[in-house]
């Protein structure tokens, strides 16, 4: 996993050399709100900058990493995940001339995960989600 907003030409050179697979990013949260809630310090612009390097690099599969169940998270948080991906892959179709995508498409893997309290977190005391949740 790298930090999207510390991903550049350089980076990926490095990256390049080892392994050229996938990427894995971690926005954690689909909606600038939440985002700014757990200070994650990415924004969408640095987001869809960070994939569409990648994109220019050569990957055409970008794994993302995101949490569910965060306090105060919202519905409208939720359908930001969906939105987010299809926006990366949006990058995909207009950062890629379509003579250089390899079969013509681009792979957006999407995983969640459920939120646990981790110390030194705006949420450190928050409660951790029931089996009934």
């Amino acid at each position: 996993s790298l930090r999207i907003d510390a991903f550049s030409l350089d980076v990926m050179s490095k990256v390049q050399d080892v392994k050229k697979s996938s990427l894995t990013f971690a926005p954690e949260a689909g909606s600038q709100r939440l985002r700014d809630v757990i200070t994650k310090g990415l924004t969408e612009e640095v987001i869809l900058h960070g994939s569409a390097l990648a994109f220019e690099g050569g990957w055409t599969r970008v794994k993302l990493y995101f949490m569910l169940v965060y306090p105060t998270e919202t519905e409208e948080d939720i359908r930001g995940i969906a939105e987010l991906s299809n926006k990366i892959a949006a990058t995909f179709f207009d950062t890629v001339p379509k003579e250089k995508r390899v079969n013509g498409r681009v792979q957006i893997v999407t995983s969640t995960s459920f939120f646990v309290p981790k110390p030194f977190t705006p949420f450190q005391w928050a409660p951790q989600c029931t089996k009934e949740e």
